[in-house]
């Protein structure tokens, strides 16, 4: 494939995929597809979402270069994105944009996220949005956001 980037959809939280399981299933799976994506220079992205703590160390040792839609804190996750980035120092964050920002007020989405920018290396940073927003006010957050970011 002419594909520079590969994508598994794996929705990992260690809710339904304790260390164990991990280790049994998915680790040798991403091992398996990381040496054959790397072989061919792809970049390898994992959609690994929710509570992630008790699986750090297993993620780190897993040849993936991104873990894609990452679960901040206040959003429902156990691990804070500085705290990740140490562990996994070869690795992008992609991190997901939290719904509940959208019934928040305008200056409070750009204080978070002047927040947030603060504390990661921002080369091995990004935002995404991988679940639906409020209809009547997700167009608010959004630009709220995207002023920060196009503020750095």
């Amino acid at each position: 494939s002419p594909a520079s980037m590969v994508h598994t959809w794996d929705n990992v939280t260690e809710d339904m995929t304790p260390p164990a399981l991990f280790q049994r299933y998915c680790l040798p799976f991403y091992q398996k597809v990381g040496k054959l994506l790397h072989d061919r220079g792809k970049i390898y992205l994992v959609h690994m979402d929710g509570k992630l703590r008790h699986l750090e160390d297993l993620i780190a040792s897993a040849p993936i270069d991104v873990v894609e839609s990452f679960t901040l804190p206040d959003a429902g996750g156990n691990l804070e994105v500085e705290e990740a980035q140490k562990k996994w120092p070869e690795k992008t964050i992609i991190a997901n944009i939290p719904a509940y920002l959208c019934f928040k007020e305008e200056e409070f989405i750009k204080r978070y996220f002047e927040e947030l920018i603060s504390k990661v290396e921002r080369n091995r940073f990004m935002v995404c949005l991988s679940e639906d927003l409020p209809h009547d006010s997700w167009k608010k957050a959004l630009i709220s956001i995207s002023d920060v970011l196009n503020s750095l």
